[in-house]
């Protein structure tokens, strides 16, 4: 969602050809496995940080953050630092995972349960 429609013209005026590439079918897989290996990621810190911070959404925003700061603040310096991505795109996508990120570990908090609890 955001580089088809907030990123979309920036994303264009980026590539070479002013215009941005036409996304193949197996770059589509790949970018869902991955955001389904960051859902899984996000509910693991969840749960390895109940213990230290209670179960909840606080313990929820920590894990979205926490993967935020790793995934794309992180990525964001070292491809901006190289040159691969423009620093205003790099900036709009670390801005939209800060919101993105725990807000999905909310929804991840809402379905996990540890064995022996109630849903």
């Amino acid at each position: 969602m955001l580089d088809t429609f907030v990123l979309a013209e920036d994303l264009a005026a980026a590539a070479p050809q002013g215009e941005a590439p036409e996304t193949s079918l197996w770059a589509s897989a790949a970018l869902a496995g991955t955001v389904a290996c960051y859902g899984i990621v996000l509910v693991w810190l969840y749960a390895a940080m109940r213990p230290r911070f209670g179960a909840g959404p606080k313990t929820a925003i920590i894990a979205g953050l926490t993967l935020w700061f790793i995934a794309w603040a992180l990525l964001g310096v070292a491809l901006t630092l190289t040159g691969a991505v423009a620093p205003q795109l790099a900036g709009i996508s670390a801005i939209w995972g800060v919101f993105e990120l725990p807000i999905a570990a909310l929804a991840g908090a809402w379905f996990y349960r540890e064995d022996g609890e109630a849903a």
